[in-house]
């Protein structure tokens, strides 16, 4: 650093004159050695300018490295920075120590190179914090094909793609077309250009098939580089929409397939699996090829509505329908099994009572106990009540056929039996009530895991109950219902028209057949036509026609059989009214307990015992 207001240009004027003159020598060696501390790092100098060497943009060398020791011990000293800088900006590098700046300023004065910081929050995975994209796609057979019409002079049709007869089948009106030059019929794929050029041109109105059987479809989708081919797709049959995006080839079980994932698909409608699909390409400003695909139906998951029963691990599970071009197969990879905890019941059956049992009829038929726990004994499926007989022959297995009188109950017939009396006439009843079709099935206890469902069996009520003849002898005993087949509710289907209620149902049943005798009758309408509506059960009829008068007891018949087909005590409806048999005359005639309160000709005749049902109840596990 220079020194102004130097001392060594006026010692000269300090010194006595006598020296000046007489010692000129000395006088120069003073003037050089006060030049001489002047100079820099000498004595004048350090003292003239020692407030200046305090900044370190001016100091000396020496004094550099007391700087240097002094504020930047951490930094090495062969850092590339510019020292004085680094001692003037030091302290604002510390109180940023730690901050993404301090890191880049010290790499820069260390090593003159720039660096990436990268921070772990931006590699740390975070809940819900990721942009979800669902590719969507629709999965094409490798096949697909456009249209041309013919119009009788053009040859020249413009491809899809540049094409060979190896990927290219021609048809003109579902015909094959040859490829040659040489016949009529025949054409020939360019192969520089995507045309086909016939040798004759297609007919007026006739359609060419252009069909690939393998493209670059994929690549052409695919490409990056402005060549790109865009589909915009169209459901046939759902009437979805969707544009082509990017595409690529893959293997669904043994198919080779095209997979073309697509973009701005129709909002509120989704393309149907395996349904027909087109494609819109444009190639030349408005000019398009319409092309037609076939989606590809892939099966994806299997539920399991209903596991069934009886299946081992391994076992092949059948899958059918959706006309699929590759038949899907699976097996069983698990099997479970668990104690039966409900009873569904499929059928309800009829005839059956609180309380019955269920049984199982296959084996094992071991750690499943139930009963029936409700039935439907409204009566508005069928009678809720049944007569059964409740006569027990040990009563009578003394009494010889000469006896004048068998010691019947006297309810039955009050003169007595004997060799005279129709046996059916004799016997005595006994009602079975609260019937009815099977509403619940109760589980009351499940100890076995059935390895196959079981088959379940209702038991049809059984009637307790005591009797006695008019010798005072007395036994008890019990009757069941057989397996009856009671009919079921009818489902009226067509009312017709014109009906009055109570007009009679005929069953056209052979006599003796199943379900032979069976009755019912309209039990409502429609206001609009008189159709019917409902249908209610009624006893079953017997043979022929009944006649009765008000205030007389007899019954009249035609073409009856009331010496067969009745006995004293049966309950019978005639037009609504209900009586008790006191007498049989004739096939023709017979005699109640009751007079009747109407006159009524050509009525049907129910008998309330007579039973003419046949069917089963069936369940499930």
């Amino acid at each position: 650093m220079s020194i102004t207001n130097k001392l060594s240009i006026v010692v000269r004027e300090q010194l006595p004159e006598f020296i000046r003159a007489d010692y000129d020598t000395f006088v120069a060696f003073v003037e050089a050695y006060y030049e001489y501390l002047e100079q820099t790092n000498k004595a004048t100098d350090f003292g003239r300018n020692l407030l200046n060497y305090f900044d370190v943009d001016d100091t000396l060398t020496d004094f550099e490295e007391y700087f240097r020791r002094k504020f930047l011990q951490s930094i090495p000293a062969e850092t590339l920075a510019n020292k004085a800088f680094l001692v003037k900006h030091i302290r604002e590098f510390w109180r940023a120590k730690g901050t993404e700046k301090a890191y880049r300023f010290l790499f820069r004065a260390l090593y003159g190179e720039e660096i990436e910081i990268f921070y772990p929050k931006d590699n740390i995975l975070r809940l819900s914090a990721g942009k979800w994209v669902e590719r969507q796609s629709i999965r094409f057979l490798p096949d697909f094909y456009h249209l041309a019409t013919g119009n009788g002079s053009t040859k020249v049709f413009r491809l899809f793609e540049i094409a060979s007869t190896s990927n290219l089948e021609v048809y003109v009106n579902d015909v094959l077309q040859t490829s040659n030059c040489t016949t009529a019929n025949g054409y020939t794929i360019s192969p520089n250009d995507p045309i086909v050029t016939f040798n004759t041109a297609p007919a007026n109105n006739s359609i060419i098939k252009l069909n690939y059987t393998s493209s670059d479809i994929v690549e052409d989708i695919s490409r990056t580089d402005g060549t790109q081919v865009v589909f915009s797709f169209t459901g046939e049959t759902s009437g979805a929409t969707a544009v082509s995006e990017n595409a690529e080839e893959i293997i669904v079980g043994l198919l080779n397939v095209n997979e073309i994932f697509v973009s701005n698909i129709s909002k509120g409608v989704s393309f149907i699996q395996g349904e027909n699909i087109t494609g819109k390409y444009f190639y030349e400003g408005t000019n398009y090829l319409t092309l037609y695909f076939k989606s590809l139906s892939v099966l994806k998951d299997i539920n399991v509505v209903s596991g069934g029963a009886s299946y081992n691990i391994g076992d092949a599970v059948p899958i059918v329908g959706g006309s699929p071009e590759s038949p899907a197969s699976a097996i069983i990879n698990e099997v479970y099994s668990a104690l039966i905890s409900r009873i569904l019941i499929i059928r309800t059956g009829a005839g059956f009572k609180v309380g019955g049992d269920v049984v199982i009829t296959t084996t094992p038929n071991i750690g499943l106990v139930m009963a029936i726990s409700t039935v439907d004994s409204t009566g508005s499926v069928h009678p809720n009540t049944i007569n059964v007989n409740s006569d027990i022959i040990s009563l009578y297995e003394g009494k010889t056929i000469t006896d004048s009188d068998y010691g019947f109950p006297a309810t039955v017939i009050p003169t007595g039996e004997n060799s005279a009396t129709r046996i059916v006439d004799a016997l005595s009843y006994a009602s079975i009530t609260g019937l009815g079709p099977i509403s619940n099935v109760t589980v009351l206890s499940s100890t076995f895991e059935f390895a196959s469902l079981p088959t379940l069996n209702a038991v049809g009520p059984t009637l307790s109950f005591s009797t006695s003849n008019t010798s005072n002898g007395s036994a008890t005993g019990n009757t069941s219902i057989v397996t009856l087949g009671i009919l079921g509710k009818i489902n009226v289907a067509n009312g017709g028209s014109n009906y009055t209620v109570g007009d009679e149902l005929n069953f056209t049943t052979p006599v003796g057949g199943s379900g032979w005798g069976a009755y019912a009758r309209v039990a409502s309408l429609h206001t609009s036509n008189n159709g019917i509506k409902t249908v209610q059960f009624a006893p079953p009829r017997i043979t022929g026609r009944a006649n009765v008068t008000a205030s007389g007891v007899t019954i009249v018949g035609t073409g009856t059989a009331f010496n067969t087909e009745l006995h004293i005590g049966d309950k019978i409806e005639i037009s609504n009214q209900t009586r008790f048999i006191n007498a049989i005359s004739s096939a023709t005639s017979a005699n109640v307990n009751v007079q009747w309160t109407a006159t009524t000709s050509n009525a049907s005749i129910g008998r309330t015992n007579q039973v003419h049902y046949f069917d089963k109840s069936r369940f499930t596990v």
